[in-house]
């Protein structure tokens, strides 16, 4: 599962094969690839085998063939790696914490990142510097906000989808599914990530808080779960 998640082409592919909604991609493999007259702008160029948001960057979203020639041959060429191009959904982020309780997987909360403050002109989206550098502009126009002020309808859609993700790709104990919301109201998934930031101030254990779940009670019963699987493995 780990391995699949971080193939982000792959991951689609699954997600895909399983009848779960993601954004019409493809993968640049080299510098020179011929870019398809069926791609609609804009665009977001990633690493397609890289996480926490790296490579991702307001010169990630592209809205015209030349710059996505030039922003495919910096990605690969930066990282060492193919480029996954992918439609880009302007509207809505959400991302829904994941763990298995004993009784099967379950949807923790739904959390929205707000981009209302974000500086004019940025793209509105959670790349590499608002996600971890704190004393950035980015990162204080990305504002986490638990739960999510959403439609019952759309909450049981995002926790459904979830789950069925969850399971498609083999995760375990606990996971993060992240999404996009387009102006219609349809959901994407944007990728899976089974080994999500944890720590005290990440979004994760935000969601645990919001379920009433202590935190030293989460990690206690990650670590029975897997002491309990070497036994009967």
């Amino acid at each position: 599962a780990m391995m699949l998640c971080l193939d982000k082409f792959n991951c689609k592919a699954v997600l895909t094969a399983s009848g779960l909604p993601v954004p019409a991609g493809w993968l640049a493999r080299s510098p020179e690839a011929e870019i398809p007259d069926c791609i609609q702008y804009p665009v977001i160029v990633k690493p397609n085998r890289e996480d926490a948001s790296l490579g991702i960057n307001a010169g990630s979203v592209i809205g015209d063939r030349n710059s996505l020639k030039k922003q495919i041959q910096s990605v690969i060429r930066r990282y060492d790696q193919p480029a996954l191009v992918e439609a880009f959904i302007p509207h809505r982020e959400f991302n829904a914490a994941v763990w298995e309780n004993g009784r099967g997987p379950e949807v923790l909360a739904v959390q929205e990142i707000d981009f209302s403050s974000m500086p004019s002109g940025e793209p509105r989206i959670c790349g590499y510097e608002a996600k971890w550098f704190e004393d950035h502009p980015l990162y204080r126009s990305t504002v986490p906000v638990c739960p999510a002020p959403l439609e019952p309808a759309v909450q049981r859609k995002i926790e459904s989808i979830s789950l069925e993700a969850f399971q498609a790709l083999g995760c375990r104990d606990y996971a993060r599914v992240d999404f996009r919301m387009d102006a219609e109201g349809k959901l994407y998934i944007l990728e899976v990530n089974p080994n999500p930031d944890v720590s005290r101030n990440a979004g994760f254990a935000r969601a645990l808080g919001v379920a009433g779940i202590d935190y030293t009670d989460f990690w206690l019963a990650l670590i029975r779960r897997a002491l309990t699987r070497k036994e009967t493995e």
